[in-house]
């Protein structure tokens, strides 16, 4: 499998928790982790997890820190 697929272009809805942790950057382990703390949305069908790749757009959304611009008088 590819990583670093833009999945929302080839209409694919869910991923699994292996596929949604490579796109995070992450261990399936901190998926896990964030599915049980409610995190990150998900859907079971039967015994399967699988992430809507709209979750993981958004929790990279609201988890992203934005830098600081700086002002180039205050280096001088």
């Amino acid at each position: 499998m590819k990583s670093k697929a833009n999945y929302s272009h080839m209409g694919i809805k869910n991923v699994s928790k292996r596929e949604a942790a490579q796109m995070l950057g992450v261990c399936v382990r901190t998926v896990d982790k964030l599915i049980y703390n409610r995190e990150i949305d998900h859907v079971r069908i039967g015994s399967r997890v699988l992430i809507p790749y709209a979750a993981i757009e958004r929790y990279n959304e609201t988890h992203t820190i934005t830098a600081y611009e700086t002002n180039s008088a205050k280096i001088a």
